[in-house]
C-alpha cells in the first residue's frame, strides 16, 4: 500500500518521488519502482554524465532557467560528473526522504479502480475497455538480466502495490501505455511513419589527445571541435563536441553505415566521467521502438513495432554493444582528429564499458483533452516570449509549473535524415500543469517521455534539466492532490496556486524576469 507510486528511475522519477515525499506531509508513503539496479537512468546507469544545459541570457544576466532538483544536483555534481557519484547522491536523498525504493522491479500490469477485486480474464477484459477513470494498483515482477543493466525480464515474486496517485516518469511511457491511455508514438503527430528519434548507446574511451582536439582545423580553417573544461566538486572535467564534417563525408563512416543498416556514427560529443576516460555519444541507432521490451513478446503487454521491423530496446542494446566491442566502430572513431589513438575502455572482465541502458530520446507522447490533445506545441517553444504578455507561451502562465529551455535539436529519424545544426529558441517557455495531466484518468501524472508534449516541441524539452522540472511538478502536484483531497485532473485555481507555492519552496523557477 502506498499513497503515491512513481514508475521510472530516471531523474524525473527521482525528482517526483523526492518532492512528493517532502510535500506530502507526515506519514505519506511514496514508492519509486524501476527495473534498473540504480536510480538515475541514463545519467547513471546509461553513462550520460553531463547535464546538457543551455543557460539563458536576458537583461544582462546569464543563468539556467530551471531550478528545483536540477539546480540542487547541478550544485552537488558540477556540469560534468561521475555517474556512480550521482547514483550515490540519489540513493542518499531518497533514503533521507523516506522514499521506498523498489529497484530491479518491472511493471507487469496496471489495475483500474473499476477492475479492483477482480481476477484473471475478468480483470483483463475490464482493463481492455479503454482508458479508465482512475487507477488503483500496479503489479510488479522481479527483474532479471536479459541483455543490459536495465534489460530486465519479469520473473517470479509478483507484487501488487496499491496507491492513490500514480506518476509515469519513465522514458518508455510504460505505465501510461499499460493503463490504456492515448499515446502518440514518435513523430506520428506530424509524420505517419511514427518513427522515434535515434537512440544511443554511450561507451567509454581512453587515449584522447586533448592538444590535438584543440588544434584541429577543417578545410575552411575552422575548429573541428568545441572544447571546454568545467569545474565541479570532483575537480575540473573536460568535454568536447563537433566533428560534423567528418561524420558527413568520411568514406569509412559511410561504409560503416552501409555495413550496419539502421546504425550511423554521428558527430561525437564526449564528457570526462573520470580522469582521462570520456563517455562518448556518437553511435546512433535508428528504428528502435522504445515502447517494446523483449520479455513482452507474445504477451498482452506487447505492441506492434513502429515502424514495421523496429528493434525492441533489448535487441538494440545488444546490437550496439557488439559494435562497440568490434573493430569497425573503433576504425571510424580514429578518423576524427584527436581520436587517432583512442581505444574503448574495458571493465575488469575485459568487456567494453558501455551504458547499461540506451539513451532513449523519444518513445510516445501523451494525448488527451480538447480542443488540443497536446498541452505544449512546437510554437510554444519557438515563439516563447521574454516579457510579460509576450510570446505564444503566455497562454500557459496561469497554470505554469516551471520553465523549459534548450536548442531545437533532433538526432534524426532515419540514417538518411542527417539532422541540421541545432536551431535556437530565443527564450524559455512556460510549462503548464496540463502537460502532466492525462484525461480521462484523474489520478495519473505524466512526468517522463509520455508528457503531453508535441513531438517537435520535445526536441527542446527532452533534456535532463527540463525533465527534472516536470518531475518536480508531478511530485508536488501528487502531494497536493492527497492533502487537498482533489484529483489532479480536477485542479482549479486554488490547487494550482498551492502547487506553484510549494514548487517555489522547492527552489523551482516559475518566472522569466
Amino acid at each position: 500500500m502506498a499513497d503515491i507510486l512513481v514508475y521510472g528511475g530516471e531523474l524525473p522519477g527521482c525528482a517526483a518521488a523526492l518532492c512528493a515525499a517532502r510535500r506530502g506531509g507526515p506519514g505519506t508513503e511514496v514508492v519509486l519502482c524501476f527495473p534498473e539496479s540504480a536510480p538515475g537512468g541514463v545519467a547513471t546507469v546509461g553513462g550520460l554524465c553531463a547535464w546538457e544545459r543551455r543557460p539563458w541570457t536576458h537583461g544582462g544576466r546569464r543563468a539556467d532557467p530551471q531550478g528545483g532538483s536540477f539546480a540542487r544536483w547541478l550544485h552537488r555534481t558540477g556540469p560534468v560528473f561521475d555517474p556512480e557519484g550521482l547514483a550515490e547522491t540519489l540513493r542518499a536523498e531518497l533514503a533521507e526522504a523516506g522514499v521506498r525504493v523498489l529497484s530491479g522491479r518491472e511493471l507487469l500490469e496496471v489495475v483500474p479502480q473499476a477492475a479492483q477485486g477482480l481476477t484473471g480474464r475478468t480483470r483483463a477484459r475490464r482493463a481492455r475497455k479503454g482508458p479508465p477513470a482512475a487507477l488503483a494498483a500496479v503489479r510488479l515482477g522481479t527483474a532479471t538480466d536479459a541483455g543490459g543493466e536495465g534489460a530486465a525480464a519479469p520473473g517470479e515474486e509478483d507484487e501488487e502495490v496499491t496507491a492513490r496517485v500514480f506518476i509515469d516518469a519513465s522514458a518508455t511511457g510504460r505505465l501510461a501505455r499499460l493503463a490504456g491511455v492515448p499515446l502518440s508514438p514518435g513523430r506520428a503527430d506530424w509524420d505517419p511513419d511514427a518513427r522515434q528519434m535515434a537512440a544511443t548507446l554511450l561507451f567509454a574511451v581512453q587515449g584522447v589527445d586533448g592538444e590535438a582536439l584543440a588544434a584541429a582545423r577543417d578545410a575552411a580553417d575552422k575548429p573541428v571541435w568545441g572544447v571546454a573544461r568545467e569545474d565541479g566538486p570532483g575537480g575540473p572535467r573536460r568535454l568536447f563536441w563537433g566533428g560534423r564534417q567528418v561524420a558527413a563525408s568520411d568514406p569509412l563512416l559511410a561504409e560503416f553505415a552501409r555495413a550496419h543498416p539502421g546504425v550511423r556514427v554521428g558527430p561525437p560529443r564526449a564528457w570526462e566521467g573520470a580522469p582521462d576516460t570520456f563517455w562518448l555519444q556518437c553511435l546512433l541507432l535508428y528504428d528502435v521502438d522504445a515502447r517494446r521490451r523483449a520479455y513482452d513478446a507474445g504477451t498482452e503487454r506487447d505492441v506492434e513495432p513502429t515502424p514495421e521491423g523496429a528493434l525492441d530496446l533489448d535487441a538494440a542494446w545488444r546490437q550496439a554493444r557488439s559494435l562497440v566491442g568490434g573493430p569497425d566502430l573503433l576504425g571510424c572513431l580514429r578518423r576524427f582528429p584527436g581520436l587517432e589513438r583512442a581505444r574503448v575502455a574495458r571493465d575488469a572482465d575485459g568487456l567494453p564499458r558501455t551504458g547499461g541502458v540506451l539513451v532513449v530520446r523519444e518513445s510516445a507522447h501523451g494525448m488527451g483533452g480538447r480542443p488540443d490533445p497536446f498541452a505544449v506545441r512546437v510554437e510554444d517553444v519557438t515563439g516563447a516570449g521574454a516579457l510579460p504578455g509576450d510570446g505564444v507561451d503566455w497562454r500557459h502562465r496561469p497554470r505554469r509549473v516551471g520553465l523549459g529551455f534548450y536548442w531545437m535539436e533532433d538526432f534524426g529519424y532515419t540514417p538518411d535524415e542527417v539532422s541540421p545544426p541545432p536551431a535556437a529558441a530565443a527564450n524559455p517557455c512556460y510549462l503548464p500543469l496540463d502537460a502532466l495531466l492525462c484525461p480521462p484518468v484523474e489520478n495519473l501524472l505524466l512526468a517522463g517521455h509520455a508528457a503531453r508534449v508535441e513531438s517537435r516541441a520535445w526536441w527542446a524539452l527532452r533534456t535532463l534539466p527540463n525533465q527534472c522540472v516536470l518531475g518536480d511538478a508531478a511530485g508536488v502536484a501528487a502531494a497536493c492532490s492527497l492533502r487537498e483531497d482533489v484529483p489532479v485532473l480536477r485542479f482549479g485555481t486554488a490547487e494550482v496556486a498551492a502547487v506553484q507555492a510549494w514548487l517555489g519552496d522547492e527552489g523551482a523557477i516559475l518566472e522569466k524576469w
